[in-house]
């Protein structure tokens, strides 16, 4: 007799605990998007990347935006040591710029192609090969997030990974 007057108490146990539970996961579907989206930054969240290119004379840009608005890029310039030569502020053509900025899109990737418009003058090849601790280059990108602030982002470029691009600074000799 003692097991089945247990029996009811195990059972009302059982649907107290469900129920409690099932009040802890409503609430819980509820709450945490909202916590997520009152602690989630409204602005763009330009992230950026170095990558190969098929061109020997051009570098790849990856920008992705992990934010939650639109930013764009704006432009990017070469910095930094080859030898005893500073390159400071060498202007990089992007060539999916249409006018002065591209935008890139919240939860996009976009790759943009950089190449270098002019070479560097008296910059000679055997100044950049083989690669060294003196070649030490960087790309500068410049952004504007959504909130309007420009941002200016250095990615250092690994000189053996990239020496073709960083070969098209140098001034080729004249054919005779």
């Amino acid at each position: 007799m003692a097991k089945k007057d247990a029996q009811p108490y195990t059972l009302t146990w059982t649907i107290s605990i469900v129920a409690l539970l099932n009040s802890v996961i409503s609430v819980f579907v509820v709450v945490v998007p909202v916590a997520i989206n009152l602690f989630t930054p409204k602005n763009s969240n330009l992230i950026y990347s170095i990558q190969a290119s098929a061109d020997p004379v051009s570098i790849g840009l990856l920008v992705s935006n992990s934010g939650t608005r639109a930013g764009t890029v704006s432009g990017a310039s070469l910095s930094g040591n080859i030898g005893n030569k500073e390159v400071d502020g060498l202007e990089l053509r992007i060539a999916e710029l249409g006018g002065s900025a591209a935008i890139v899109a919240p939860s996009e990737t976009k790759l943009f192609t950089l190449a270098v418009q002019k070479p560097v003058s008296g910059m000679h090849v055997f100044e950049i090969l083989p690669c060294g601790g003196a070649v030490a280059m960087s790309i500068d990108v410049s952004s504007t997030d959504f909130q309007g602030q420009r941002q200016n982002a250095r990615l250092p470029i690994n000189c053996s990974e990239q020496r073709n691009f960083l070969i098209s600074l140098a001034e080729m000799p004249e054919k005779h």
